[in-house]
């Protein structure tokens, strides 16, 4: 059915892989610009080994594309897993959505054991849609992450929004802190589109995060780098989004995004916890995205990964997180087993975490020191 081979070098900014990623169901986290992106800032690193699966037909069409990457760096021993580098929260094979149909038909297509000959290869943080995808080209064995992702549908006008989706006693709170900003300093939604306002915002949310999350990634330079590159990159496709929040014309929250087919998933947020500790501005500042997102017509305003309990007053919908496995048997049931045993010490019987995040961390501060753990 498909030619399938290891690539260490893809061009994810291809003509051929812009159209695949257009054919296919693939989130924003596979995008050129996002994929580019990655390879660029967080993989260029000795340490790690890019390895991008790619499939293709006898007539040379690129159906298929995995991006996954060695993270142990051992000549020895390879463990391969989705290149997400902490970033992407959600993985997913990059295919045509007729390889799909004619796998499925065929209960099965290219098995990836014979690519990963002696490498056991695990992709996290699948969604429950990725699943079957990844299990028909032979990532056989799943598990569950222990935590969701979380997800609102929207629907204009956003007042009517507000009245139907948020529980009455939120909603007066929220209210309560928006017209108590509005009248005493006034509040500004405005989305940076120039490199200087950009640069701005992420400098921002750097500065008012690394007082209260020791292991954010902003921390680090290359990824600071990573996402003030593609914010900018990402503007010409409408991929990115990044706001700043300015009360009485002082910017003092940052919120950064992605978007694709209709969802805008949240994934960075910094504001002055010190300055304004008892405005709750991160709860103001998504408020006055989703009714930003709501006038552009968006359908989904995706809180992505992560369980805090801040994310319950939006009432979104959760979506279970898996990992699915591959590669020879001995050994993916060996790293299976293993993953299951930690993820059981991690969470508690039933899936329920043992150690909460502390209140008042951002869901991409949660997010990272998860991220650094899976």
């Amino acid at each position: 059915m498909l030619r399938v081979e290891r690539v260490t070098r893809f061009d994810f900014l291809s003509g051929e892989y812009a159209d695949l990623f257009a054919r296919s169901n693939a989130t924003a986290f596979q995008h050129p610009v996002w994929m580019d992106a990655v390879c660029r800032h967080l993989l260029a690193d000795a340490r790690y080994r890019a390895t991008t699966l790619v499939g293709r037909r006898a007539t040379g069409q690129l159906d298929l594309v995995l991006p996954m990457v060695d993270r142990l760096g051992s000549r020895i021993f390879e463990f391969l897993e989705a290149a997400d580098m902490g970033v992407s929260d959600y993985n997913m094979a990059v295919m045509d959505p007729g390889l799909l149909a004619e796998m499925s038909d065929r209960a099965g297509g290219p098995d990836l054991r014979a690519v990963f000959a002696t490498s056991p290869a695990w992709f996290r943080r699948v969604r429950a849609e990725a699943v079957e995808p990844l299990r028909l080209l032979g990532f056989s064995k799943r598990s569950a992450m222990g935590y969701c992702a979380h997800e609102v549908a929207l629907s204009a006008p956003f007042e009517d929004w507000r009245a139907r989706t948020l529980d009455p006693s939120f909603l007066r709170f929220l209210d309560r802190k928006r017209k108590r900003l509005e009248r005493r300093f006034g509040l500004e939604l405005r989305e940076m589109r120039e490199p200087a306002g950009i640069d701005m915002a992420f400098t921002l949310m750097r500065g008012f995060r690394e007082s209260r999350m020791r292991d954010d990634l902003l921390r680090q330079e290359r990824y600071f780098n990573f996402y003030r590159d593609a914010a900018f990159r990402g503007l010409p496709s409408g991929l990115t989004r990044t706001f700043v929040l300015y009360v009485g014309g002082v910017p003092r929250a940052g919120l950064f995004g992605v978007f694709h087919k209709g969802r805008f998933a949240f994934l960075l947020l910094g504001f002055d916890f010190a300055g304004m500790r008892n405005a709750s501005l991160g709860v103001v500042l998504i408020d006055k995205v989703i009714e930003d997102c709501i006038a552009r017509g968006d359908a989904v305003f995706d809180l992505t990964i992560g369980d805090q309990p801040y994310k319950q007053n939006f009432c979104p919908t959760s979506q279970p997180m898996y990992g699915m496995w591959g590669g020879p048997r001995l050994l993916t049931g060996l790293a299976h087993a293993a993953y299951a045993q930690v993820n059981r010490l991690r969470y508690g019987r039933g899936g329920r975490r043992l150690l909460l995040p502390a209140l008042g961390r951002s869901a991409r501060g949660v997010a990272a020191v998860q991220a650094s753990r899976d």
